[in-house]
């Protein structure tokens, strides 16, 4: 006598019904936690890496954080042209930031997200740069090269790369780097 599976003594619909059910069922998604407080302070400081990372200052002024991101878009075709031969130090592998900076960034008042641009500084090695974004967003270098922007469009008043950065509206106001780079 031949068996039957346990789908033969079901109605072939209701078999399908239970099969898309039960794959639904199997393919989960796995949701990640998303904390609303600060990390940060609950961290240890314990090992010479840690105190070394937490010692550093990310913080830099918007007229650097223009520098270098400036430098970086003259100089990207460079780079790729393969100017620099082979100066491995030019690329990082990574950068690393601590989480009491990125908790700064990210606490703004008007800060939903963060963007990372690429910097290149008087030494020729690309960094990298943050900046808070609103919800529209905007981050403040983008507002300050806006503002800039407008201010060489007049005639009565000409901005120039050299020239101090216009004050930006934003509260997004901080911006990080100086991660500890490697190499």
């Amino acid at each position: 006598m031949k068996r039957k599976s346990v789908f033969g003594y079901l109605k072939p619909s209701f078999a399908v019904a239970l099969l898309i059910a039960g794959s639904l069922i199997s393919c989960k998604e796995v949701k990640h936690e998303v904390v609303t407080q600060s990390c940060a302070d609950t961290k240890a400081d314990t090992t010479g890496y840690t105190k070394e990372l937490n010692n550093i200052n990310h913080s830099i002024s918007l007229e650097r954080a223009l520098q270098l991101t400036d430098n970086y878009a003259r100089s990207k075709d460079i780079i790729l042209s393969g100017k620099y031969g082979d100066q491995k130090e030019l690329l990082p592998d990574y950068e690393t930031f601590n989480l009491q900076s990125i908790d700064s960034l990210m606490c703004q008042d008007e800060t939903v997200g963060f963007r990372i641009y690429l910097g290149l500084d008087e030494n020729n090695k690309i960094r990298l740069v943050l900046a808070g974004v609103d919800a529209n967003g905007i981050d403040v270098l983008q507002e300050t090269r806006q503002q800039k922007g407008a201010l060489n469009t007049q005639k009565s008043m000409r901005a120039t790369a050299a020239a101090p950065p216009p004050p930006p509206s934003s509260k997004n106001t901080l911006l990080l780097e100086d991660g500890q780079r490697h190499p």
